[in-house]
């Protein structure tokens, strides 16, 4: 991981770098902060200030940005839940014996 930490921090320098003086908001997962090796480390040996939370301007966007994403994460699970439910469900009737074909039962 320690390489992807890396190229990443090396990505992030380029933006921070840029003529362009702006906020910037970097989400990463949160393996790639742990360690000397952390994208957080990383930035702050090169002499960036980093800040671990939000501005309280940006409140309302970090806000809409984890809402959607728990919304998306509950989709996904549902779907994957749903998913596992009816393959169960026609494993079950096959070794009833009953045939069946495109969630029809030919029995």
């Amino acid at each position: 991981m320690s390489d992807r930490n890396v190229a990443m921090f090396e990505r992030i320098k380029d933006y921070l770098n840029s003529d362009k003086k702006q906020t910037h908001l970097v989400a990463v997962g949160s393996g790639h902060m742990l360690g000397d090796k952390g994208i957080v480390p990383l930035l702050e040996q090169t002499g960036f200030k980093v800040k671990k939370t939000l501005a309280a301007e940006l409140y309302p966007h970090g806000t809409a940005i984890m809402s959607t994403l728990q919304q998306v994460a509950g989709a996904i699970g549902s779907a994957l839940a749903m998913t596992m439910l009816a393959t169960g469900q026609v494993n079950y009737l096959r070794d009833q014996g009953f045939v069946m074909s495109n969630g029809l039962n030919l029995a």
